[in-house]
């Protein structure tokens, strides 16, 4: 298959997988619980106002090489963030 029809396959496949991931509602939490396991890393998800007790939003299992992509791209994602957050205090 010539370079540039794969290219077209990949850009394709990665807008379809896009849509999937933006096809459902975002859930507001505002703290977040990780745990690890033989199988992995449960992240959880929860919200809380105040003084009450947090509520349980979302919780979701990944496997190790799947955390440390997530850890990978939200550390590339927020540098730029975090620099301006910490110089700003």
């Amino acid at each position: 298959m010539p370079k540039a029809v794969k290219d077209e396959v990949k850009k394709r496949v990665l807008e379809e997988e896009c849509k999937i991931a933006y096809s459902g509602p975002a859930i507001a939490a505002n703290r977040s619980y990780v745990s690890l396991s033989a199988g992995g890393a449960r992240l959880a998800f929860t919200e809380q106002q105040g003084k009450s007790l947090p509520v349980f939003r979302n919780a979701v299992m990944l496997s190790f090489q799947e955390a440390i992509a997530l850890k990978n791209v939200l550390a590339d994602l927020l540098k730029d963030i975090e620099a301006k957050t910490t110089t700003a205090k």
